[in-house]
């Protein structure tokens, strides 16, 4: 099964050593996305912000960047 690394780029860039085994670039854009939303939760309850261009990206186990899933993508604003 193809292991994928989670970059996250915010305010700080966070680089993903260890990666999660999954079996599609599908499933690791669910897994970001799940991801995304709980930072944003976070951010919203700390300082009531969130930050629309903050970004996941998600890279193969062979270096390849795969998907840049930007935050805007994981919520829908209503208004």
């Amino acid at each position: 099964m193809p292991r994928f690394f989670f970059h996250l780029h915010n305010s700080v860039s966070v680089h993903d050593d260890v990666g999660m085994e999954l079996p599609t670039v599908q499933a690791a854009k669910v897994e970001a996305t799940e991801a995304c939303r709980a930072i944003m939760a976070d951010d919203v309850q700390s300082d009531g912000k969130i930050t629309l261009s903050h970004h996941i990206e998600i890279e193969s186990d062979d270096g390849k960047t795969k998907l840049v899933l930007p935050f805007r993508a994981c919520v829908e604003i209503l208004p």
